[in-house]
């Protein structure tokens, strides 16, 4: 005789509503708060020389906007690539933004922020006003890719 107990019962009701409402479980990039970053394809690097080590960091920048990741579109007049790549450097420790360009991301949010209106210097993106646009709008090769490098001296 099998004696099913309150937590074995949970369990399987737990397993029934899974798989029958698998949408439950958010499957894309996990909570975050607006105005936090993502590197998305996300690629390091570093060499060292005598002085010091010289390190960069590269990929699709996204930004939390109504609590998930999204990329950022630069088919619109209303992205300062510049100050958007200044920005993100800094937010992740680096201090050149040395290149950013459009590429082709792989997104797991169908709203791309297509609107950036940041204060002069602001420091993140929780202080500027970001809207966004339908993934339709914005072609795939358009999501902005950037690259961040930083020296630093040995001691």
């Amino acid at each position: 005789v099998y004696h099913l107990t309150l937590h074995s019962v949970m369990k399987i009701l737990l397993v029934i509503v899974l798989v029958l409402f698998p949408n439950l479980i958010n499957t894309q990039s996990e909570y975050c708060y607006n105005g936090d970053l993502n590197i998305k394809n996300r690629t390091e690097d570093s060499q060292g020389t005598e002085f010091g080590t010289y390190e960069t960091v590269s990929g699709v920048l996204e930004i939390c906007y109504n609590n998930s990741y999204s990329s950022v579109c630069l088919n619109t007049s209303d992205v300062n690539a510049t100050e958007v790549a200044r920005i993100a450097c800094n937010y992740f420790g680096y201090y050149d933004a040395s290149n950013f360009f459009a590429a082709f991301g792989y997104r797991d949010n169908p709203d791309l922020i297509g609107s950036i209106d940041c204060p002069p210097y602001a420091y993140g993106f929780s202080e500027c006003t970001l809207d966004s646009i339908d993934a339709e709008d914005c072609p795939p090769n358009q999501d902005l890719y950037i690259y961040c490098s930083r020296f630093v001296q040995s001691p």
